[in-house]
């Protein structure tokens, strides 16, 4: 089928861009990470300049729940250097003029992920998503 996509298909107004956790989890430097940000905000502001881009902070972890499962993740992430790169996100957000979504605070609780919104420590479960829905939801709703 040829069906061709109107532009609104093709031209997102708004895009959430949350990417980190599979680059720490692969050992990549915090600075590699902060370049390939830039690069995609780069590619995107050049092809969809009308798009209003957020960047959403990496989600935080919980390796204190019982069922955390040591095998999910490299074993050198921390809450400090996902905090670290959100300072970092944060900052090169104002340089891109893009816009910087803080939704860390809203899913942690005393700087881990709160347990209610995961199974394992790492994913998001229901819970979670419905509360990461909302707080986009509020700000673009």
């Amino acid at each position: 089928n040829n069906k061709t996509l109107s532009s609104s298909e093709n031209n997102p107004s708004v895009i959430f861009l949350e990417v980190g956790m599979v680059d720490l989890d692969n050992d990549i430097s915090e600075e590699e990470i902060l370049r390939n940000y830039g690069q995609i905000i780069d590619l995107i502001q050049s092809n969809r300049p009308n798009a209003v881009i957020f960047i959403e902070s990496i989600y935080p972890i919980n390796k204190d729940i019982d069922t955390y499962d040591d095998n999910v993740l490299n074993k050198q992430i921390t809450n400090d250097r996902i905090r670290s790169i959100n300072i970092s996100l944060k900052e090169l957000s104002k340089e891109k003029g893009v816009r910087y979504l803080d939704v860390y605070s809203s899913i942690s609780n005393r700087g881990a992920l709160n347990h209610s919104f995961t199974d394992n420590g790492v994913y998001l479960n229901q819970n979670g998503y419905m509360e990461l829905f909302n707080v986009i939801n509020k700000i673009v709703g």
